[in-house]
């Protein structure tokens, strides 16, 4: 009977502690979430629910996580992007117990790319794109709420940089994200085809 009470008292121990790491977890995105602006600049990541027109009833919504850059300025702001490539190491996902999945390093050799583009965002306005999010990061193998992030850093010297170029390093606002479990992830070139070798 004794042994039978301290593994029922173990076992609601652990599931107290797992529910208080799912609550510092969440709290500590809260807190992260605050508004942080450099040199004009806020980026967001958020989830949105995609529309379910032409799926059938009672169907489970379906979800996408969408990266927002907004231009908090007077003025424009122009910010050197490479959609395909600058976002390497720059993405993280951390779980519960604190450890951050690695980053993903097949997409680097690729032969393809699109190339370094000026993006010109006006004052109040946004450049919105849709965020695949295992473009970056190997997807953990451990199913669960995990916490995912951004970071940008943007200091290049450019003799020819437009009109409010911008430079710095941004963070985004920490969103928590349920995972579901991994399955096998084929190494492509990030244009869905497989990698020359």
């Amino acid at each position: 009977m004794r042994v039978k009470c301290i593994f029922g008292c173990l076992i609601a121990g652990l599931g107290v502690i797992g529910l208080v790491a799912a609550n510092m977890l969440a709290e500590e995105a809260v807190d992260a979430g605050k508004i942080n602006v450099v040199n004009g600049l806020k980026v967001t990541l958020a989830e949105k629910i995609l529309p379910l027109a032409a799926a059938p009833a009672g169907a489970v919504p379906q979800k996408e996580l969408c990266l927002k850059w907004e231009n908090m300025r007077k003025d424009v702001l122009s910010l050197a992007r490479d959609r395909c490539c600058d976002l390497y190491d720059h993405v993280f996902v951390r779980g519960l117990d604190g450890a951050l999945a690695p980053a993903r390093k097949d997409n680097r050799a690729r032969l393809r790319h699109a190339g370094e583009q000026w993006i010109s965002i006006a004052s109040g306005k946004s450049d919105e794109e849709v965020f695949d999010l295992w473009h970056w990061v190997v997807k953990p193998e451990k199913p669960g709420k995990y916490e995912v992030w951004v970071e940008f850093e943007e200091n290049k010297e450019r003799d020819k940089a437009p009109a409010g170029a911008w430079s710095g390093k941004v963070v985004s606002n920490r969103l928590v994200v349920e995972i579901s479990a991994a399955k096998a992830q084929p190494k492509t070139d990030g244009y869905g085809s497989a990698p020359s070798k």
